[in-house]
C-alpha cells in the first residue's frame, strides 16, 4: 500500500504550502481523533452520485481523500468500489484534493468515473475538507479513509486496509479505545513533525520574498538545529542556484546526473516539474527533464511519469507523447487489477496527444 506525500522539498520548489504550516490553524491545534464529532462535508463540485447534505445519525459512511494525479490513489478505485458493492448500507464518498480546480478532476471522471462505483466530489486544493479533515487529524498522505458512523469519526487509515474494521464497526465488535490509542500515539509524531515543517517553510518563504541573504542564513541555522534535514537543504540551495546563477545550476546538474543515481534523478525531476508551473521556469523546467530523460538509461517509470507531467505542463505534446509511448512499453501486458485505469488513461492520452500533432 502506497501514499502520496507532498514533499518538503516540493513546497519548497513548487511554492507550494507546506502541510506543516496547516499546524497553526484553531482546528488542527484541537486535533481530530477517532470518535471526534465528524467535520462537515465541504464539496464545491458534485461530480458522481446524488449530492449529500450531510451525515444521518445511525449512517455509516467512508469518506476517502483522493486525488486524479496520485498513482496508489488510483490502485485503490477498484477496491473501494468492491467494498461499495458488497456493503450497500454505507455510504462511500471520494473527496477530490489536491488539485487546482477540479477540472482535471472532472475529466478524469468523464474518462473513467464509471469505474468507481460510489459518489465523488471535489473538495479544493489545500483548503475545504483538507483543512477540516485531514490536517486535524495529522493525516499528509493520499489515499487516506475515514470511516464515519452516527457523526462521529471511527477509524482513519489506507482504503486499502479499512475491510476488517469496516466489518468490525458494522456488527458493533470494533475495538474504538484501543485503536484511537495507537492513532494518537502516532498522530502527535506526526504533528512535531508538522510543527517543523511549518519553521522550516517559514525559512523558504524569506527566499521567495526576496530575502535571498536572510534566507541562506536561516536554513543554515535551521539545521544546525534539526539535522536531519540536511539532505533536503541540499537541495533546496540547488533550486536557489537556479535562480541565481544559471550556469551553474547546469553544471550542477549535470555533475548530479553523470553518478547514475536514481533517486537524485528524481529530485531533479520533482524540481522540473515544479518550475513548470508557472511561465518564468519554462526554461529551467524543460532543460531539466531533458537531461534528467537522458539520464534514465534504466527507465525508471517514476522518472517516466514525471517526465509525461513536466511536458504536459509544458504543453509539448511532442514531447508528452514521447513519453506516454515509452511508459506504454513498459506496462505489463496483464498489469495487476488497481493498475488497469493508469493503462486506459495513458492509451487515451496518446490518442488525444496523437491527434493535436495532427492538426485540424
Amino acid at each position: 500500500m502506497g501514499h502520496v506525500f507532498p514533499s518538503r522539498f516540493a513546497g519548497a520548489l513548487i511554492g507550494l504550502t507546506l502541510i506543516g504550516s496547516g499546524v497553526a490553524s484553531a482546528a488542527a491545534s484541537e486535533g481530530l481523533v477517532p470518535g471526534s464529532p465528524a467535520p462537515k462535508l465541504e464539496i464545491k463540485r458534485w461530480l458522481k452520485g446524488k449530492p449529500l447534505a450531510g451525515f444521518e445519525p445511525k449512517g455509516i459512511y467512508v469518506v476517502d481523500f483522493w486525488a486524479s494525479w496520485c498513482g496508489p490513489c488510483l490502485q485503490s478505485i477498484p477496491h473501494l468500489t468492491e467494498l461499495a458493492k458488497k456493503n450497500p448500507d454505507v455510504v462511500f464518498l471520494g473527496a477530490g484534493v489536491w488539485e487546482d480546480d477540479g477540472e482535471d478532476l472532472a475529466k478524469f471522471m468523464k474518462l473513467k468515473g464509471d469505474q468507481m462505483g460510489y459518489r465523488v466530489g471535489y473538495s479544493g486544493n489545500k483548503d475545504g475538507m483538507w483543512k477540516s479533515w485531514m490536517e486535524p487529524a495529522a493525516q499528509r498522505g493520499i489515499p487516506t479513509a475515514f470511516i464515519v458512523k452516527d457523526r462521529r469519526i471511527v477509524w482513519i487509515g489506507h482504503p486499502n486496509s479499512m475491510d476488517k474494521p469496516l466489518e468490525e464497526i458494522k456488527r458493533g465488535a470494533f475495538d474504538l479505545p484501543s485503536f484511537k490509542k495507537a492513532f494518537e500515539k502516532k498522530a502527535e509524531e506526526e504533528r512535531r513533525a508538522m510543527a517543523i515543517d511549518a519553521e522550516y517553510g517559514s525559512v523558504l518563504r524569506l527566499f521567495e520574498d526576496g530575502k535571498r541573504e536572510q534566507a541562506k542564513k536561516a536554513l543554515t541555522d535551521f539545521v544546525a538545529k534539526h539535522a536531519d534535514y540536511a539532505e533536503d537543504s541540499e537541495w533546496v540551495r540547488y533550486a536557489w542556484l537556479a535562480d541565481e546563477d544559471q550556469g551553474a545550476w547546469l553544471a550542477k546538474t549535470k555533475e548530479m546526473l553523470g553518478t547514475g543515481d536514481v533517486g537524485r534523478m528524481k529530485r531533479i525531476a520533482s524540481f522540473a516539474l515544479g518550475r513548470a508551473q508557472t511561465k518564468e521556469g519554462a526554461l529551467i523546467a524543460r532543460a531539466a527533464i531533458g537531461l534528467v530523460l537522458l539520464a534514465n538509461a534504466k527507465e525508471d517509470y517514476d522518472i517516466l511519469i514525471y517526465g509525461r507531467s513536466v511536458y504536459l505542463k509544458l504543453k509539448d505534446h511532442k514531447g508528452a507523447l514521447a513519453v506516454t509511448n515509452k511508459m506504454i512499453d513498459l506496462f505489463p501486458k496483464d498489469p495487476p487489477k488497481g493498475f488497469v485505469v493508469q493503462k486506459e488513461l495513458l492509451l487515451k492520452s496518446k490518442a488525444e496527444l496523437e491527434a493535436k500533432l495532427a492538426g485540424p
